[in-house]
């Protein structure tokens, strides 16, 4: 059970002890290096977190849903823990968005960059057991060199701006990320932020903004935005 940073700290050496063993590349940075291959790159019907992929209300076809992790800690530790049990569940379903293990822009640097290891090594054990993945946007402070210079150009990215504040004006961190990754594709899940969305059309961005599930329990309503 994880219940700390050392607990943290073990995960991530057995994970990336089990991608070694696989023949996994690795940057200079001691992160893995995904493929242009290992990501989806056609946008599914529907986004559900793991807790609800079960609900036929919210999952026609798992095949056309993806499964994401825009959700509590509390529900992310058991899927850590569990990766290597759960991964003919995750092949049920069409792509799964790399994980969100929560950290934020005021953690110390050392334990973000801890977590988005945690959360990329996750995402590579299903990479490399043929399960389609998303990227994740969430870098906390880190710069986009740091934190995305193992993932290639091109690829469908999904960012969630679920319990964060709309970004201002002259907040151009987003947009700065996106550009940065180059993205085939964005998905955005959960709320919309008009400025993002107004940033992300100014430079021309294919994207779709997919309801959470709070929001579709009660409209119905599956995804909108741009297209």
């Amino acid at each position: 059970m994880i219940k700390n940073i050392v607990d943290l700290l073990k995960l991530e050496s057995s994970y990336r002890k089990y991608l070694l063993s696989q023949n996994v590349a690795f940057d200079d940075k001691g992160n893995p290096l995904f493929q242009v291959s290992m990501f989806l790159n056609e946008w599914p019907d529907t986004v559900v977190p793991y807790s609800c992929r079960n609900n036929p209300a919210l999952v026609v076809d798992p095949q056309k849903t993806a499964i994401c992790f825009f959700t509590k800690d509390s529900l992310i530790y058991p899927r850590l823990e569990k990766v290597f049990e759960e991964l003919d569940e995750y092949r049920r379903f069409m792509a799964v968005v790399s994980m969100d293990l929560t950290f934020t822009s005021d953690m110390e640097v050392e334990l973000q960059r801890l977590i988005i290891t945690i959360n990329q090594l996750f995402t590579m054990i299903l990479a490399i057991n043929n399960i389609k993945i998303i990227l994740n946007t969430r870098i906390g402070s880190l710069d986009c060199s740091s934190a995305f210079s193992n993932i290639p150009k091109g690829v469908l990215v999904s960012s969630g701006f679920l319990g964060c504040d709309r970004l201002q004006e002259d907040n151009l961190s987003y947009i700065s990320k996106i550009l940065f990754l180059f993205p085939s594709k964005v998905l955005i899940y959960g709320k919309h932020d008009p400025k993002a969305e107004d940033q992300l059309n100014r430079f021309g961005f294919d994207y779709r903004v997919y309801a959470d599930v709070h929001r579709r329990t009660k409209s119905k309503e599956v995804c909108y935005g741009r297209r």
